[in-house]
């Protein structure tokens, strides 16, 4: 039996920003986008929360504003939720 609290080693590189914000997921153009929200944000990544992850794709591109977009590479999920991180653009040559 544990006494007291226990505390998680934080792994992170970068200090996440917790957010509760609608934002966009965009598969390719001609497929309807999902709407999706931000839970905590960094410069390198998100963790995102869906009604369900399965059949997500592994890249896709993500919109806080409609105008502007992250290229994004899931790199965990759960049922409901998931964590990518911001790709540099990859279709630059």
């Amino acid at each position: 039996m544990v006494n007291g609290p226990v505390m998680i080693e934080e792994r992170r590189a970068l200090q996440r920003t917790h957010v509760s914000r609608c934002a966009k997921i965009i598969v390719r153009c001609d497929l309807p986008v999902i709407d999706c929200t931000v839970q905590d944000i960094t410069g390198a990544g998100a963790r995102l929360k869906l009604a369900a992850t399965s059949g997500l794709p592994e890249r896709f591109d993500l919109t806080l504003d409609g105008r502007t977009h992250r290229h994004c590479r899931v790199v965990w999920r759960t049922a409901d939720t998931f964590g990518v991180s911001f790709e540099q653009d990859r279709h630059a040559a």
